[in-house]
């Protein structure tokens, strides 16, 4: 006898709860709810509170925005370095 082994799949246009978003973010509830507050993720309002499309959150940032956060890492590693170079000096 054969069995085989699915990957489940999931329709685009699920919806996720507060819960189920935090975890897969591994984020608070609080942080989901703040960034659906500020506007940077987009949420749907249901009688059983804010839902958040599958679709929507796991859609891939633009390269513009991609440049930006490496250029902000890239200025926070180099700041990092040379504190810890200053730090190794004075030992």
């Amino acid at each position: 006898m054969q069995t085989s082994v699915m990957s489940p799949t999931f329709p685009s246009d699920m919806l996720l709860t507060t819960e189920e978003v935090a975890t897969l973010f591994k984020v608070s509830k609080a942080t989901v709810r703040r960034k659906a507050v500020e506007g940077k993720l987009p949420s749907v309002e249901t009688c059983f509170g804010p839902r958040y499309r599958l679709s929507e959150i796991t859609a891939r940032p633009d390269d513009s925005d991609m440049e930006g956060n490496r250029a902000k890492v890239m200025s926070k590693l180099l700041n990092a370095k040379d504190a810890l170079e200053r730090v190794l000096e004075e030992l």
